[in-house]
């Protein structure tokens, strides 16, 4: 079979997120990395048939660095998830679509005003992994990326919440050139 990202998107946006959603819902998703579990489960559930294709929650792009310095060690990225192609060991796996994962345990979630998002953010492991997405696009070593949030909050909305990640993008001076899933 061929890889069609198209198909592969649509689901990742619709089902994935339905599923994701329904998990946590019933509190089956606690942390990171339960979500990482679930989304690599239901990855390799939807990619079965595809013989070439691989999913990573562990590979690594060499020679390239979200740092705006470059140079000497820990040149290379390593996104939470990564779906790639590779037809054999003597073919470079060609990296498709990244995924950085972030998950507020339902406990710490709650209640949360804008302050909390803002801080949550501007954080540097967030920045890290926003400047690992833009820059993996940027350099044409993916077709899509993906930060995907899941946090438990009464108050505020998935619109809302991501617009205070888009004002933050904007305040950081970050371009987004990766696709933001919100999941309350």
């Amino acid at each position: 079979d061929i890889l069609n990202l198209k198909s592969i998107n649509k689901f990742i946006t619709n089902k994935l997120v339905r599923r994701i959603r329904e998990d946590a819902g019933k509190y089956r998703i606690l942390n990171e990395r339960d979500l990482e579990s679930l989304v690599y489960h239901e990855l390799r559930k939807k990619l079965y048939g595809y013989e070439d294709v691989k999913i990573s929650t562990n590979f690594t792009a060499t020679g390239i660095s979200w740092k705006r310095k470059s140079g000497g060690a820990g040149k290379f990225i390593q996104p939470d998830i990564a779906i790639l192609e590779s037809k054999d060991k003597n073919h470079k796996p060609k990296m498709h679509i990244a995924i950085e994962l972030k998950a507020r345990t339902p406990g710490k979630a709650a209640a949360q005003g804008p302050d909390e998002y803002r801080t949550l953010f501007s954080s540097r492991p967030l920045q890290k992994d926003f400047r690992k997405l833009n820059k993996l696009k940027e350099a044409g070593i993916i077709d899509t990326g993906y930060f995907l949030y899941l946090y438990f909050d009464t108050i505020n909305d998935e619109d809302t919440v991501e617009k205070i990640l888009r004002k933050e993008l904007r305040k950081k001076n970050i371009k987004k050139r990766f696709e933001i899933i919100m999941i309350n």
